[in-house]
Order: C-alpha cells, then sequence, then structure tokens
C-alpha cells in the first residue's frame, strides 16, 4: 500500500490549511568598505589634552587615555564614545560609529608623528592574489624593509547560504591577521595577533574589507599571514569563501607639527555620506602658573607611614591646598616634595585641617616619625583639575616669579600668556618685562575666588572657555579677554597693567583743597539709556549649543523678584543682549547680566574736574577715589593739614586749615582719612574736634606722619557726612601742571550683590545735607591790595567771611559813595572787587540755601579805600660795584609795591657831590629809567652820588630817596687835555633855553618842555682817538613862576648845598624835570666839511673821533615845573698806554726789529700812533712818548740812539763801542709808553 503524505502550511490562528510558504530571502547588508583619514588642527601652542581623561586622572600614551578621549571627540556633533561607556574596556554597543581609529598630539615640540597617513602605498612586489583557507593555512607573505604599515585586503565573491528550501542566508566567518617581525637587534617577535576579526551577514555581491597593520620602526624583516578561523565550507549551498586580494606596503607622511596640537582620525566611508563634522571638547594651551611664595613658614612635623602632620600655628591653609614642603632635619630621611593637604579620609587615615596643624600624603619611603622634627614650607599655587580654576592659598604672596606651564581657566594668566607668547600672540612685541604683572596675578586671585554658582554649588568668579579659531585686532582681543574678567589694559609708566572692576578701598582724597578752581563738574546718564532684562549669551557646554540666561525679569512666582517688577513699571520691558565672551557657565552668565544691571541703575553719575601734578601723577585708571564736594554734599568735610602730631609720647591728631563745618560734623563713627607721603591713604578714628584741632586714636599710630599740606577728610554715619565714590575712567594731562579726571559713580555693596543669590538692589547712600534755612555770614571783613591782571597793577577790595555750613551760594551788594547798589552771586565766602577808586564802599553780603532764598539778613560793613594813591616804598638795600674802569653794578631789593612792579620804573640819578649833601632833586637821570621789577643796572662809573626812586604806574614817586657814594681813587695814569667849562655864561648856541641870572633852563615850559644847549667850542683832536669823557651837570628842579634866577633860587649866604638837602621853596620836591649830556663825533677834519653822527646821550664812556660836540638837553614833564642847570662841563681825557706793535709793510707785527747797517739808522711806525697835543691842547709835541728799547745778544760797548721821536714813531740807531752801525746788525725789542690811541 503507498502511503502519500500531504505538506502544506496550517493556520493554527483558525486551524485552518493556508496556500504554499514563501521561502526567506536574508538583506544584502554587507557593503564593500573604505576609510578616510583626516588630520585637524586643534591650537597652537601645547594643550593639556582631551577633558574626559584628564579630569578622570587617566595617564596619556595609554589605551584608556585615547578611548576616553572618544568621548571628547564628536562626528556631527555626536561623541563616537557614549559618556558611560568604561574606559579601559568599552564595549561596541558603547560606539556611536564603528571602525574609529584616533590618535593625537598635544604640540610639544618633540612630539612624534602619527601614524597612518600614508605618504606613499605600493602593492607588494610579485603579489598575486590567494585564496585563503583553513586547510592550507592562510596565507603569508614576506614585507620589504623601510615600510610604516602594511594594508591587507580580502574579498568574498559571495557571502550567503542557499537551504534546500530556497532560503537565501547570511553566514559568519572568522578570520585573523599575524605579524612576525625580526628587530635590528636581531629578536624575533613570532607571528604576533593584530586582527581577529568576524564578518556577519550576507551579500550576493563581491565584498571587499581593508585592514591596516602598523610595524615597526627598527624591523629588519617581517612576514605577514592571513588565516582562516572559520571551518572551510563543502558544497555549494554555502558560500563564503575569500581570497587575499591585495597587499600594500606604506610609508607614512611623517610630519610632526611641532608646538600644534593636532588629531588624526581613520572613520568608515559607509557610516557618512560626506566628510563628517568634528569637533573636540579639549583642556586648552597651557599657561604660566605663579611659582611658589619667597617665603618659608617654618614649623614641625610627624609622620605615621606616609601621613606626615605639620604643625603650624594659625596656618590658614585649607584641604586641596598646595604647600612645597621641605624637611629640614639632616637625620630623617626626607619626603621632600610638592603636596596638597589633606581632608578627612578614613581610609587614607588623614584629618581635615586645623587651625594649627595639616596632613599630607608623601611619596617615598613609609616610615615613623613620632617626635617633632623641623621643617619648611612654601605656599604654591596649583590648578584644580576639575575644573581649570587656579586655587591660591590664603597668605600667597607672588614673588614675581611665574612657574611651569598648566592648564587652567584663569582669564588672568590666559591673556598674560596671549600677551607674551610669540608662536600665536603678541610676544614679538611685548615681553615680561614690559608688562605689570603684579597686576594681572591681582586680577587672578579675585577672578579664581569661589562664588555661587545659582545652581547650590560654587564656582569660580570668572572662568576663560574659548576657541580662538581666527586672526583678530590686537586692541579688541586683549579688551574682550579682559572683559571676561571685568577688566580693561592701561599703560602706564612705560608698561601694560590690568584695572579690574572689583571691591577696592579708595586710594586717594580729593575736594575743594586740590582741584582747580572750576571745581567738581557732573553728567548723569537718561533713563532712556537704562534696560529692565538683561539676556545674556553664553556656550552651554553640556547642550554644545549658545543658551541664554535672563536676568532682571523674575516677575512671577516662585521666584519672584519686587524690584524686578518695580524696574519693569518704571522702565518698562527694554532687554538688552550682550555676548558672555569666553563663557561656558550659567552662573557666569548669571552674574555679568546682574552686573549690567547693577551699573546702569547705580553707576550713573560721570565726574569730571582738574587737578594739580601732585595728585594726577599718583592717580591711575580704576583707582577709587573719594570726593568731598560742598556743593552737593552741603558742608566741607576736607582740605589740607597744617601741621600733624604723630608720637606716643604727643598722641595723634592734625591741625587743618579750615573750621568750616567741623563745628556741625555729627560724630558718629567719626573717622579722618588723611593721605600719607608714599600716595596712600590711612583712616583713623576721630576722639575730639575743638576748633582746627582734629584728635585721633592715640592707639594708633600712622605708619608714616602725613606732611603739611597733605589732604585730610572727615566722614561718620550721619546725613551728608559719607564722602562719595567714584572709580577713575580716565586721567589726561592737559598742560604739564594740571591734570584732567573723569571717574564714574562706586558702590562698593555692589560686588557682593552682584554675587548673591537675592536681589541686586543696594541700599541708598545719603551724601548730602542741603535743605534748611541757613544764617547770614559772620566776621565779614575788607582788605584792600594792589594786585596783578592781565600784566596790570589794579587796587582790589578783597571781601571775605566765615562760611556757613551747608551754604554753598552767597549773594553780595556793594555800592560806591551812596551811589545805586550792586549785587553778584558767589560760591566761595569770598568776593574781590576789581579797580577802585579812593572812596567809600558799603558791602552786605546774604547767604542762599539748596533753593536759592535767600537768609532774612545780611552781614554789614563800610571800607575807606585808598585806590592807587599812595606812593610806594623807599629804594632798599643799595649797593654798588665796580664792573670796568668805565661802568659800575648798582643794586637794590626788588620793590614790594606790585604797581611799581607791573608799569612802575626804578629812577637812577647822579650828583657830583660826594659828601652825601645830593638830592633828587638837584641831581639829573643818569641813565634811562629801569622797569620797575629790577634789581640792578649798569652805570656810568662817575665820582659823586648815587640817587634812586621808585616810580609806580600812576607816577607817584617814593617819598624818600636812597643813595650811595662813589669816591674813585685815582688808579689809573690818566692825561686831562680839557676840561669845557660853560657856566656861568652859557656861550653856546640856545633852542628854547636861556640864560637866567647864573643858571641856564628852560625859556618858558608853558610852550615848550624841552631845551638844548650846544657847547661853544668844537673839541679836535687832530687825529682819530678814542677818548674818555665824563660829564658834570649840578642843577635843581623848581616850581615856575615862585623865582625867575638861580640866585633867587639860592638866597645869598645859603650854600648850594645846604639848599640842595633841607631847601624847598613851595613845600615840594621836583621829581619831573632833568638834564642830561649828549656827544656826536667825525672822524673828518672839524675845519672842513665833517660828516658827525647823531648825538648820544652819555655820562662817562669812551668814544672814538677827531671832532667832538657837546649838547645838553633840558627837559620837564609839567608846564609847572622848570630845571635850572647851575655847573656844566666835560672833561676830556686820555688812558696812558703802552705800545709794543709797529708797522712793517702795512702788516702789524711784534717780531723782533732787526737794526739798520746805515748810518741813518732805522725808521719804526708805530702799530698806533698816540697822541702827543696840539697847539689847543696841552701844545703841540706836548706829551710825547717814552720809549725802551732791548738789544738781542748785545756785546760789550753796544748802545742805541733814538731820535724823530713823534706821536707815529721814532728812529734808531744802534752802534759799537766805535760809534758806527753793528756789525752784523742787531735784533732788538722796544715798549713805547704815551697817551692815547690813534686810528
Amino acid at each position: 500500500m503507498t502511503k502519500k503524505i500531504i505538506r502544506g502550511a496550517f493556520d493554527l490562528t483558525f486551524g485552518l490549511f493556508s496556500g504554499p510558504r514563501q521561502p526567506v530571502r536574508v538583506k544584502d547588508t554587507l557593503n564593500s568598505k573604505q576609510f578616510a583619514t583626516i588630520q585637524d588642527l586643534i591650537s597652537e601652542g601645547e594643550i593639556e589634552g582631551f577633558a574626559t581623561p584628564s579630569k578622570a586622572g587617566i595617564a596619556k600614551e595609554t589605551e584608556a587615555y585615547t578611548n576616553a578621549s572618544l568621548k571628547d571627540v564628536f562626528l556631527n556633533e555626536q561623541p563616537v564614545l557614549r559618556p558611560d561607556a568604561d574606559n579601559a574596556n568599552p564595549e561596541a554597543s558603547k560606539f556611536n560609529f564603528q571602525n574609529v581609529e584616533f590618535f593625537s598630539r598635544f604640540g610639544t615640540s618633540n612630539q612624534p608623528h602619527i601614524p597612518g597617513l600614508e605618504k606613499t602605498s605600493a602593492p607588494l612586489p610579485n603579489f598575486s592574489p590567494a585564496l585563503c583557507t583553513k586547510a592550507n593555512n592562510g596565507v603569508v607573505r614576506s614585507l620589504s624593509t623601510g615600510k610604516d604599515a602594511v594594508k591587507v585586503t580580502i574579498t568574498f565573491n559571495q557571502i550567503q547560504h542557499l537551504t534546500d528550501k530556497g532560503d537565501v542566508l547570511g553566514l559568519t566567518v572568522k578570520l585573523k591577521i599575524s605579524l612576525e617581525q625580526t628587530l635590528s637587534n636581531g629578536s624575533s617577535t613570532g607571528f604576533q595577533e593584530k586582527i581577529n576579526d568576524t564578518i556577519k551577514g550576507r551579500t550576493g555581491d563581491a565584498y571587499s574589507k581593508e585592514y591596516l597593520i602598523p610595524l615597526q620602526s627598527d624591523y629588519t624583516s617581517a612576514q605577514i599571514k592571513v588565516e582562516r578561523i572559520t571551518n572551510d565550507r563543502t558544497g555549494e549551498s554555502k558560500q563564503d569563501e575569500f581570497s587575499v586580494s591585495l597587499i600594500e606596503e606604506i610609508i607614512d607622511e611623517k610630519q610632526t607639527y611641532p608646538d600644534s596640537a593636532y588629531s588624526q582620525i581613520r572613520i568608515d566611508s559607509e557610516q557618512f555620506n560626506t566628510i563628517p563634522s568634528r569637533a573636540y571638547r579639549v583642556r586648552g594651551v597651557k599657561v604660566r602658573v605663579p611659582a611658589e611664595s619667597s617665603a618659608s613658614v617654618s614649623a614641625q612635623y610627624t609622620q605615621s607611614n606616609l601621613i606626615v602632620t605639620v604643625n603650624s600655628s594659625n596656618h590658614a591653609l585649607k584641604e586641596g591646598d598646595t604647600i612645597v614642603f621641605d624637611a629640614t632635619n639632616s637625620g630623617t630621611s626626607a619626603p621632600d616634595g610638592t603636596y596638597q593637604v589633606q581632608g578627612e579620609d578614613s581610609t587614607v587615615g588623614t584629618s581635615a585641617p586645623t587651625q594649627d596643624t595639616f596632613d599630607i600624603v608623601v611619596t617615598g619611603s613609609s616610615q615613623t616619625i613620632s617626635s617633632q622634627q623641623s621643617c619648611t614650607y612654601k605656599l604654591k599655587p596649583h590648578v584644580d583639575l576639575q575644573t581649570g580654576r587656579v586655587n591660591y592659598p590664603e597668605g600667597y604672596i607672588f614673588n614675581g616669579t611665574l612657574g611651569s606651564a598648566q592648564w587652567c581657566s584663569c582669564p588672568a594668566l590666559i591673556l598674560l600668556d596671549l600677551l607674551t607668547t610669540e608662536r600665536y600672540g603678541f610676544g614679538t612685541h611685548i615681553k615680561d618685562s614690559n608688562l605689570d604683572i603684579f597686576s594681572f596675578i591681582t586680577a587672578s586671585k579675585y577672578a579664581n575666588e569661589l562664588v555661587d554658582d545659582f545652581q547650590g554649588g560654587l564656582e569660580a568668579r570668572f572662568s576663560c572657555n574659548v576657541n580662538i579659531q581666527g586672526a583678530k585686532e590686537a586692541y579688541t582681543l586683549i579688551n574682550e579677554l579682559a572683559g571676561v574678567m571685568r577688566c580693561f589694559p592701561i599703560w602706564t609708566e612705560g608698561s601694560v597693567s590690568i584695572v579690574q572692576d572689583r571691591p577696592t578701598d579708595s586710594s586717594y582724597l580729593f575736594s575743594l583743597a586740590n582741584v582747580t578752581e572750576a571745581g567738581f563738574s557732573y553728567t548723569g546718564s537718561s533713563l532712556r539709556q537704562r534696560h529692565s532684562i538683561i539676556a545674556v549669551s553664553y556656550y552651554n557646554m553640556d547642550s554644545r549649543q549658545i543658551d541664554v540666561e535672563i536676568v532682571g525679569d523674575d516677575v512671577v512666582a516662585p521666584n519672584k523678584l519686587q524690584e524686578d517688577i518695580d524696574r519693569q513699571l518704571r522702565l518698562g520691558i527694554v532687554k538688552k543682549d550682550i555676548k558672555a565672551f569666553a563663557c561656558t557657565s550659567r552662573g557666569q552668565a548669571r552674574r555679568l547680566g546682574r552686573a549690567v544691571l547693577l551699573s546702569e541703575e547705580q553707576e550713573t553719575e560721570v565726574v569730571n574736574f582738574s587737578t594739580s601734578i601732585e595728585a594726577g601723577a599718583v592717580v591711575r585708571p580704576g583707582a577709587v577715589i573719594s570726593v568731598n564736594d560742598p556743593v552737593k554734599q552741603g558742608q566741607r568735610r576736607s582740605g589740607r593739614i597744617k601741621s600733624v602730631v604723630n608720637s606716643a609720647q604727643d598722641g595723634v591728631g592734625i591741625i587743618v586749615d579750615n573750621t568750616e563745618g567741623l563745628n556741625s560734623f555729627i560724630q558718629n563713627n567719626a573717622k579722618c582719612s588723611v593721605i600719607l607721603p608714599n600716595g596712600t591713604i590711612e583712616t583713623k578714628d576721630v576722639t575730639s574736634i575743638i576748633g582746627s584741632a582734629i584728635t585721633l586714636d592715640p592707639n594708633s599710630l600712622f605708619s608714616i606722619t602725613p606732611n603739611a599740606n597733605s589732604i585730610w577728610l572727615l566722614q561718620s554715619d550721619g546725613d551728608g557726612e559719607t564722602p562719595q565714590t567714584f572709580r577713575v575712567i580716565n586721567v589726561e594731562e592737559q598742560d604739564g601742571i594740571n591734570f584732567a579726571i573723569s571717574a564714574v559713580t562706586y558702590r562698593n555693596e555692589k560686588y557682593q550683590a552682584i554675587d548673591s543669590t537675592g536681589g541686586i538692589s543696594l541700599p541708598p547712600r545719603n551724601i548730602s545735607s542741603l535743605n534748611q534755612e541757613k544764617d547770614p555770614p559772620s566776621s565779614l571783613s575788607i582788605i584792600e591790595k594792589i594786585v596783578v591782571r592781565n600784566n596790570v597793577a589794579i587796587p582790589v577790595l578783597f571781601v571775605s567771611w566765615a562760611s556757613v555750613t551747608g551754604v554753598n551760594q552767597y549773594q553780595v551788594q556793594y555800592r560806591f559813595n551812596d551811589s545805586n547798589w550792586n549785587y553778584e552771586v558767589v560760591i566761595k565766602p569770598e568776593f574781590e572787587l576789581s579797580n577802585t577808586q579812593a572812596g567809600t564802599y558799603e558791602f552786605k553780603v546774604f547767604s542762599y540755601n539748596s533753593s536759592l532764598t535767600l537768609s532774612a539778613t545780611s552781614s554789614d560793613n563800610t571800607f575807606v579805600a585808598k585806590g592807587k594813591t599812595d606812593p610806594p616804598e623807599d629804594v632798599q638795600d643799595l649797593t654798588i660795584e665796580p664792573v670796568n674802569s668805565d661802568s659800575v653794578r648798582l643794586r637794590w631789593k626788588q620793590s614790594v609795591s606790585v604797581d611799581v612792579l607791573h608799569g612802575g620804573l626804578v629812577y637812577i640819578r647822579h650828583s657830583n657831590k660826594t659828601d652825601g649833601s645830593g638830592t633828587f632833586q638837584d641831581s639829573t637821570d643818569l641813565i634811562e629809567a629801569v622797569p620797575g621789577n629790577s634789581t640792578e643796572a649798569i652805570c656810568p662809573s662817575l665820582e659823586g652820588e648815587y640817587i634812586l626812586k621808585f616810580r609806580d604806574d600812576s607816577n607817584n614817586f617814593s617819598q624818600g630817596e636812597t643813595s650811595i657814594i662813589l669816591d674813585l681813587p685815582d688808579l689809573i695814569d690818566n692825561k686831562q687835555i680839557l676840561s669845557d667849562t660853560q657856566h656861568p655864561t652859557f656861550s653856546g648856541t640856545k633852542t628854547n633855553v636861556s640864560t637866567v641870572g647864573s643858571g641856564l633852563q628852560l625859556s618858558d615850559p608853558s610852550a615848550n618842555l624841552t631845551g638844548t644847549y650846544d657847547f661853544t667850542n668844537t673839541l679836535d683832536l687832530g687825529g682819530v682817538f678814542s677818548l674818555n669823557l665824563k660829564r658834570l651837570i649840578q642843577s635843581i628842579g623848581f616850581t615856575v613862576g615862585n623865582v625867575t634866577t638861580i640866585d633867587e633860587l639860592i638866597p645869598a649866604g645859603t650854600f648850594w648845598d645846604d639848599y640842595a638837602k633841607n631847601g624847598s621853596f613851595d613845600g615840594e620836591k621836583i621829581n619831573d624835570v632833568n638834564a642830561f649830556l649828549s656827544v656826536r663825533t667825525t672822524q673828518n677834519d672839524p675845519s672842513g666839511s665833517p660828516t658827525y653822527t647823531q648825538f648820544n646821550k652819555f655820562a662817562n664812556g669812551k668814544f672814538k673821533g677827531r671832532g667832538f660836540q657837546f649838547r645838553l638837553n633840558l627837559e620837564s614833564e609839567s608846564i609847572a615845573h622848570n630845571i635850572s642847570v647851575a655847573q656844566l662841563s666835560v672833561i676830556s681825557s686820555f688812558e696812558s698806554r703802552v705800545e709794543r706793535s709797529y708797522k712793517s709793510s702795512g702788516t702789524i707785527s711784534t717780531v723782533p726789529l732787526t737794526s739798520s747797517s746805515s748810518s741813518s739808522g732805522l725808521d719804526v711806525e708805530f702799530a698806533n700812533k698816540f697822541f702827543v697835543g696840539t697847539s689847543s691842547l696841552g701844545g703841540a709835541n706836548s706829551f710825547l712818548p717814552s720809549i725802551g728799547v732791548t738789544i738781542i745778544g748785545a756785546e760789550a760797548g753796544d748802545y742805541f740812539v733814538l731820535s724823530n721821536i713823534t706821536g707815529s714813531g721814532f728812529n734808531i740807531k744802534i752802534l759799537d763801542s766805535s760809534n758806527n752801525p753793528v756789525n752784523p746788525a742787531k735784533q732788538f725789542t722796544f715798549q713805547a709808553v704815551g697817551y692815547g690811541k690813534g686810528v
């Protein structure tokens, strides 16, 4: 019986048979692989490395470091390795991308190249594809030497399983690749497995896959072996044979890119349609961090195993602080090194720091030291590897030394690195010596202080995390980096420093005592420039996107802030968008927004003023200053010190320049600040104020005794008793003497508000007490002075009064001689009235309050002014000294009268008398009057009395006269040739003058105030000579109409000298008349047609010419005054001189002459002829020169004979003992002594 089998499909759901079964066909999942290799430049300069392994403290050049780095490598914004993967052995499922090879270099100067980037690639010589089966033990090939890697390509024709049911399924094939290398030392590695791969899937087409295997650099021979691990298939249903289709030998590109951090990634192209975007999360460039402090702290220590306990009183160190430890005992095994202070840790056995002890865990051998041993330690900043914050131990003092480079996120140290590094910064232009490094470290300390991160934790106040990928202008980049930490750079005193907006004590005091008369001026910001909401954008490291932090918009629960509500009601919704440069912290972004809001609300006022170089050279941008402006504060609380007491014996206190407002000062927690000689401020408690004496805490001496004239400032807790503080934003030199300063409002409370989690409203500061009714001024006084304005002396009334507390303006009313009242408003307790006249002035002064309401009453005073009617003082301290034979220098004390110094004159007159009886009235001007500010004058040297008076610009003379007598000794052999006396006959030529009695005077001053008298005769010397002239004039002034002749002026029996000293016919002294002599000369014969010079005024002197004519000038400044000349003479003389020079062929010579052998002798002509007299002047040849001769090499019996001696020369014969001319001729010199020097 035949059985029939029915096959089909049964539907279990419905218990029914279905149709025929469909074969299963697995999708084709295998495609041939290609790889792309990409190198990326990450940074110039050495970097710390990748963030994840650095945080975990994983050592570089380990597989764990490379794996952890893949968590920081992002392809198309996805990490290669997921964050939760194990660093040492990550599971394949944790990779977001498969078949990724990654290498990195960190920018060291000696870093090796990254392998795998092909420079050349060539197939193995004589290679042909070979089938790889398990049965034949795989495929083995030898490699060439000098290669860096080998690339093996395997190829499957198909990978699939055909079942008898018609299914097409995939297969799994395992293979491995091994490498054997013989090294240069002769050793062999044997075959080492390099690749172990499993290929799983299905493909009906050819499928190829590449494997890259690096070679050691020192191999001498190598073999590559490809083996099949999966058993060979039999039959045709399973198709998975593969062959080694290509073996290529590779030489790498060996660029090391020193000092550049870069990466290389090799990716499977089947996972990407295009080259993917890459991003790297790294810890960037290493920068120099401050080294340990110079000062060592001495301490004691004990040791238990590896735990060292240091005993140091009040050390102030915290867990995590770093020290440099040095065991100084020689008998112990020193655990020296750099360590961190430990916290409490039961597993290690350390304790938390106490006030006097702290633990460190040392390296080296474990030991026990139970007795106290000596040690020292130094404080050292260190970088927190988790955050990049620089931790400065409390008490650390920077010594100017920077240590090794480390990664950190400190903006100050990053900016310092950028400024000084040549490779990527400004180091070619800026060196450490050009920087104020201490300002950078100060900013770094403030930046790295821990503050609230607004999320329940703590973080550094400022961190800098930025990738600068392109070139930027230096100014822009420096300011952006400085702005991260609220700094701005300045150039001062030859170096760059940074100034930070941080809590700062006031470093200088300003008041009306040390600013210019312009005082203080203020500008404020408009409400339209303020914002109610600040939107701060920053880079969120978690999302790797730009995020925005909103500040000022907490107007709804649960975080509602009333101040935000009030601000929006006041300003509306006014939003400001700002970018937080280099910021990756939400907390830092929020602090930035709060800082902007606070600045707009609190720093709304700018003060401008000018000060002297004393303050301008000290104050710098960024400094905080205290300003006491009575205009704003309503009272004066600052000034200059007059004297200081600063000793344990005498106490501490100052005497100040002004007591204004001190009596009303509210001494509630009163303090006094003073500028010390070194430019710093010290503040002391005030114990009492009595008058101008401010007594300070006797138990607190000034560290340096303040100088007199230094600035002082009072402050207390009373209303209006606190000075206003500003931060300087600009200091500009104006003229080498004054400096213009601009400063913005400074609130010290701002910084705590910025860093706190609460609101940012600050308490108001009451700096003014202005509104109250004011009393009139008291102690109204008036003085009169002559002052200089625009170089003109004018009379001024100076009105002053005691200032009234809280009063900044006064009204001054005044009138002259009962005329109409005038008024002016002044801002100081003083007033000046210029160009006043002699007469009566009345003054009334009122006080204004802050609402400009006058006081009910005034302070009154009356003053009788003199104007400019007072005469100047007499000349003081008159002295005389010779300059040469013709001149003397007069000196006197400068006038103290302003109207003499400016526009006045000093009159110098001369009298011929030597007995002291000369007067200003009977003398004549010796020289032109000199300016009133003079203190000396060069005058002709004349025997007699020099008489001086001051004359002011109103023509008032000194009431008294000051004189000095010169009695010249006859020290020089002079020959007087003529005394030309004109009195009493005065027979010369007269113009507007006439002889009246025995005197010569102006004919009619009402018609002509000047006149001249020309001497009777011309003085003719017979040749051109230099002639000494002296004049003799005796005169007196008188009032026209009182007398007509000199005989009437000086009655019979009265000596002239007595009258000149005591006489005055009308009770006044005549000072405004004068007489002076002039001379003109000619070098021609006066009897011919001579050409004369102009008349020149003289008193004495030396003049050159042949002919001389003399003229007397008379002058008066008033038609009521005349002058009478009683004596008039000119004395002419020659000085004795010696002549040793002669003329030879027109040339002047002093070479010895040679005698003549002729019997007529040798004629010698003087270089300059002598005056020997004329028929009218002493007689012709009356003054022949005397001549001496010296024969050079004279022999016994030689002598000389002189003849024909004249003013021009002489004849000489030198004879021997036989009375014959000497032979050979002799040389000789001569010396002639005579008078005058001819031309």
